[in-house]
């Protein structure tokens, strides 16, 4: 992990999904370890969310101490050095924003809160955000890597705006894809159905940044990315049952879903009907 110091030794990795860019992981903090540590990171912009437990945080200088338990969110800048102990037992989310997805939103040199320094917040948007990035740790969604790439984004997007002064900030409106570069990318996402393309993949085929090409991509076609390859998945699997050609736990592995309950799932969400019952409703 890019944002922890390897002294922070009382923190340990449950799961964990990431790259350069971004980085998410289910943190346990162990109250009997030991509790003084140098956190230390000088590229991410990091958001830590308490699941369950109780800690209280003593920095080596400032604030007396802050509780992190339920509803906070502790933000950590891009620079930012700090020193403290802690009280407790506790699990938590991580998410750690690498510079090449902060460069997205902004050109500009941003201006973090509380003098570039920990800051804990409470705040709805960020905190179902990040418990959605949680449960994708626990239980994948069909969609992969598309899915974790756009909740990510929406959670910078928002801590930017919201918390952040960003003179510079990228228009949020911006035109379509080309004809061209639509089916290109739409040919790609059909030819890997099976698959879970990667997002910046995406992007870097056309030569964007991940944060316009998934704008310009629902400008586009109405969903963003992740839903659209949920939806094809969808279109591709209609066929086959009106076939009646696989048995739907060997349709749900052709078409990259973990299981036949999460294709089931899935396409119930879209259809309105379960893949059992739109075969039977063809065949009638």
């Amino acid at each position: 992990m890019s944002g922890i110091h390897p002294s922070l030794h009382p923190f340990q990795t449950v799961r964990e999904f990431g790259g350069d860019s971004m980085h998410c992981a289910v943190l346990e903090l162990d109250e009997f370890t030991p509790r003084y540590a140098t956190a230390q990171d000088r590229n991410h912009l990091s958001f830590y969310l308490s699941l369950n437990g109780n800690t209280k945080v003593f920095p080596t200088h400032g604030t007396p101490y802050y509780p992190v338990s339920g509803a906070s969110i502790a933000t950590n800048p891009p620079g930012t050095v700090w020193e403290g102990s802690w009280r407790g037992r506790q699990t938590c989310v991580l998410l750690e924003v690498g510079p090449s997805v902060l460069r997205e939103f902004t050109k500009s040199q941003i201006v973090f809160p509380n003098n570039h320094q920990l800051t804990v917040v409470e705040d709805d948007r960020l905190r179902y955000s990040i418990m959605a990035l949680h449960q994708d740790l626990m239980a994948p969604s069909p969609a992969g890597d598309l899915f974790i790439g756009h909740i990510a984004r929406g959670v910078t997007s928002h801590y930017l705006k919201t918390y952040c002064a960003c003179p510079e900030t990228l228009p949020l409106r911006e035109q379509k894809l080309s004809a061209r570069d639509l089916q290109r990318v739409l040919e790609l996402i059909e030819a890997q159905l099976d698959t879970k393309p990667v997002l910046d993949q995406l992007a870097a085929m056309l030569g964007m940044n991940t944060t316009s090409f998934c704008r310009r991509f629902k400008n586009s076609t109405g969903l963003p990315p992740y839903q659209y390859l949920l939806h094809a998945r969808v279109e591709r699997a209609k066929q086959a049952l009106r076939r009646h050609e696989q048995p739907l736990s060997e349709l749900a592995l052709s078409l990259g879903f973990y299981d036949q309950s999460q294709f089931s799932n899935t396409f119930r969400k879209i259809v309105g009907l379960s893949p059992r019952d739109y075969r039977r409703a063809q065949s009638s």
